[in-house]
């Protein structure tokens, strides 16, 4: 599952079994929820990813989807048995990025010489990893992807650039006995989560993975390691410190509480806004908070703007609208709305979106 503008979207693999042989082979669907409870399914019911069948008729077809957002796209990685590049008894990872949640428009995949249009022909002819089961995540201090994977017995992971055309750093084994999975603890976008000291210096993984089979996967563990990015927030790029950070509140010494998104900082003179769109706090240092760019001042009362059919937005520094998601972050803020044109509305600059936890 991942967390996108305030949507969730479930992506999972179903197929029809008899006698624990597959009958129909496993395809990957799509639901989406605004709550995490209530859930809609995606493209009419229907599969949005199905067995490309170029071998092993009668195998698990396409399932086990791992699903991150970076850069504006969606990336999946997913197994599929019957693909043409699949090897033994369907070993293989494949891959495609789209804007689109659905993937039905605009499709990427992976191949040989980088992401190019999804066709008839290319297809599942190139095999990103002979894995069965991994996951994967973006980390903004490494700017690489991890891949959570196993060789059979042991945890590894591995690390490859933002295209996916290279690795970027050695494999790193995590020993423990894998029977299923591994998962990565994520955000919600499916990026590496931020490190709980407040700094840019380190990246927490953590996996969790069943480590028996008595019949079915079970005996779930987690273990974990810190990894050295190599650089501090100060030796780093503004915005991508501001990645490292994004979804989360930072406190810092003497500073106001700031909320992370889009790359920049919105600062909060009262903590119950903020509470209302991360559960994720952070301690740090003064020097990391202004690090990260300056957005906007949150302070109580401050004005909201509504055009009906649009969402209410705060007006904060520079007359720019931060659209809100909940009118309960209005009300906590104890700010009124007010009622304007709609010529007015779109004249002012567009802000990050404000979405609610819940």
């Amino acid at each position: 599952m991942i967390r996108v503008n305030g949507m969730y979207y479930l992506y999972y693999g179903g197929g029809l079994y008899s006698a624990g042989l597959p009958v129909k082979p496993c395809t990957i669907g799509l639901a989406t929820s605004q709550d995490g409870i209530h859930w809609t399914r995606a493209n009419r019911g229907q599969p949005i990813i199905s067995p490309a069948m170029h071998r092993n008729p009668g195998s698990y077809g396409s399932g086990q989807p791992t699903v991150s957002f970076h850069d504006g796209f969606f990336y999946m990685m997913y197994t599929d048995t019957t693909g043409a590049a699949s090897v033994g008894k369907g070993s293989a990872q494949y891959v495609l990025r789209s804007k689109d949640p659905a993937f039905q428009t605009r499709v990427q995949e992976l191949t040989a010489t980088g992401f190019k249009s999804r066709t008839a022909t290319n297809h599942t002819t190139y095999r990103f990893a002979p894995y069965i089961s991994a996951d994967m995540q973006y980390s903004d201090s490494l700017d690489s992807w991890i891949v959570a994977h196993s060789d059979g017995n042991d945890a590894k992971l591995s690390f490859f650039a933002p295209d996916l055309s290279e690795r970027t750093f050695s494999d790193v084994n995590m020993p423990r006995h894998v029977v299923e999975g591994p998962g990565l603890v994520s955000r919600p976008d499916r990026h590496s989560v931020a490190p709980t000291a407040g700094h840019c210096g380190v990246v927490p993984v953590d996996i969790i993975n069943a480590t028996a089979r008595p019949g079915a996967p079970t005996s779930l563990r987690r273990q974990g390691l810190d990894i050295s990015a190599g650089q501090t927030c100060a030796s780093m790029a503004p915005g991508k410190v501001a990645g490292i950070f994004d979804g989360y509140a930072l406190h810092a010494p003497k500073m106001p509480l700031a909320f992370i998104t889009g790359g920049q900082r919105l600062q909060s003179a009262s903590a119950a806004p903020i509470q209302d769109l991360t559960k994720n706090f952070i301690a740090t240092t003064s020097e990391v908070f202004h690090r990260i760019p300056y957005g906007a001042s949150l302070s109580p009362g401050a004005k909201v703007i509504h055009v009906t059919g649009w969402p209410a937005a705060f007006l904060l520094d520079h007359n720019t609208k931060w659209p809100v998601s909940a009118t309960r972050i209005v009300q906590h803020n104890k700010s009124s709305i007010t009622r304007i044109s709609k010529n007015r509305y779109d004249s002012y600059r567009t802000g990050p979106p404000l979405h609610a936890v819940w």
